[in-house]
């Protein structure tokens, strides 16, 4: 009896760890770099607005190297006290994103397609502090 119950304790718990895996997101979701026009940084009530080409491209590839994480994006605003507003702005759309600092990590939030962690390079370069 005790063999069964150890079998059947053993089966649930690779079950349940099994069930339990989390998926990270999916990859962050950007416009071509060739369509954006703009990118607007809003910091509390001050936007910044950069057109400037290697600006655009830097800030692009650093979220485009942004890591998935499992955490998931559920809202259309992060959950973070505070956070920093990114709108890419191309000819006919505008995709929204945040970023933010939980923990001693920064991360990037696409509404409702995933949270990313980024580093503290990225974040200086949306705030101006170099």
């Amino acid at each position: 009896m005790k063999k069964i119950l150890s079998f059947l304790i053993a089966g649930i718990m690779a079950c349940s760890s099994a069930g339990c895996s989390q998926k990270n997101a999916n990859p962050i979701s950007l416009p071509e770099e060739s369509t954006i026009q703009s990118i607007d940084v809003t910091v509390g009530e001050e936007t910044e607005k950069y057109s400037d080409s290697e600006w655009i491209s830097q800030c692009i590839s650093s979220m485009n190297n942004a890591q998935a994480t499992a955490k998931e994006s559920v809202q259309d605003i992060p959950q973070a006290d505070e956070y920093i507003k990114i709108d890419i702005n191309t000819e006919d759309a505008k995709s929204t994103l945040f970023v933010y600092l939980e923990k001693n990590d920064y991360y990037i939030e696409q509404p409702y397609q995933g949270i990313y962690k980024t580093d503290s390079a990225f974040y200086q370069t949306i705030t101006g502090n170099h």
